[in-house]
């Protein structure tokens, strides 16, 4: 089976899909961290608006209010990371998605092994982080969770938008100091993106196997496709056992 390719580069036109994910320029890795900081600021002050518009008092009361508002901030960061990848790559919003959700049949074989994988690592790594240091999530997320929309929202927005950025924009910067360095970056970066140390660990084995995954197809749908699955047996696991 032949290597995605790495080098390849080429001009996006109008109406036409680009051949893949690593086929057009990526900007360095500080346009990468100022566009991906910029855009969930914005997010934040978007959710933020919302709740306050909706009657938000506390972010502990766990109603519709912080609901919305939690939406709302995923929304916004979903269209700017669009936003923002058409414009660091210089293509149309339309081309971002159609190569973001480009799928070969070829993908399929380390999709499965990458989820399968992911879930043999974490469930006794987060077992054991549990034991050591009590429970990974606080009871103001815990009471968000219980919410059916945050909870379909978790493995159908989330994955999209954390994927777009992490394994789209963080990937594609490091790109051109090497395959681990994008691949361990991107670990890195996901991981403490989740502003939580206990949930940072836990959650390493995962973005490892998302990155690497990246790497292996080359394109970008089978990272979002394990990142959703993943997320999705974990709701599942919560539902089933009365966590939420």
């Amino acid at each position: 089976m032949s290597q995605p390719e790495e080098t390849g580069r080429e001009t996006p036109r109008p109406g036409k899909a680009p051949r893949g994910w690593d086929s057009l320029g990526w900007a360095g890795l500080g346009a990468a961290v100022v566009a991906l900081l910029a855009s969930l600021v914005v997010s934040v002050i978007a959710g933020v608006a919302v709740g306050l518009r909706l009657g938000l008092e506390s972010l502990n009361d766990g109603g519709p209010a912080l609901v919305a508002g939690q939406v709302a901030m995923w929304f916004a960061w979903g269209l700017l990371s669009l936003v923002g990848l058409a414009l660091i790559t210089q293509t149309s919003i339309r081309n971002t998605v159609r190569r973001a959700i480009r799928l070969e049949r070829q993908d399929w074989l380390p999709i499965l092994g990458v989820l399968v994988a992911i879930q043999l690592v974490s469930w006794p790594l987060d077992a054991l982080i549990t034991r050591q240091f009590g429970p990974i999530f606080d009871p103001q997320t815990m009471r968000l969770l219980v919410q059916p929309v945050i909870l379909v929202g978790t493995f159908t927005l989330v994955p999209l938008v954390e994927e777009l950025w992490m394994r789209g924009l963080v990937y594609g910067a490091l790109r051109s100091l090497g395959p681990w360095v994008a691949i361990v970056g991107a670990t890195l970066v996901s991981s403490a993106a989740h502003l939580n140390l206990l949930q940072a660990l836990c959650v390493l084995p995962a973005m490892f196997g998302l990155s690497w995954l990246r790497r292996r197809t080359g394109r970008l749908a089978p990272s979002i496709l394990v990142h959703a699955g993943g997320n999705l047996i974990s709701v599942i696991f919560l539902l089933a056992t009365g966590w939420v």
